[in-house]
């Protein structure tokens, strides 16, 4: 699984929810930063370390009205939030620059 520091992200509340944001450029190092989160399942995600590691799967796929990516939105999977409880309302937000 792709993990990554907390500190490539910027902390941003919106709506007093906690999103973390970064550029995709500045995650990829030549391939896609997604990788299967479950073996029986096609879901995607990575994993982000900050005191605690937890586990973000792709939730929302943002395109523009020329189906042009935008972003990808990434919320913690259920274990992660049974394992790290306050990972809950944290959501994490890739763009495609």
């Amino acid at each position: 699984m792709a993990t990554f520091s907390i500190q490539k992200f910027t902390k941003t509340t919106e709506d007093g929810q906690t999103v973390l944001c970064a550029e995709l450029s500045d995650l990829q190092g030549g391939g896609s930063i997604f990788q299967r989160v479950y073996p029986d399942a096609c879901d995607e995600g990575l994993v982000i370390v900050g005191r605690k590691e937890v586990t973000f799967v792709v939730d929302n796929v943002v395109r523009d009205e020329e189906g042009d990516l935008l972003a990808y939105e990434l919320i913690p999977t259920r274990e992660s939030l049974r394992t790290v409880p306050e990972a809950r309302g944290i959501k994490v937000t890739l763009f495609n620059d």
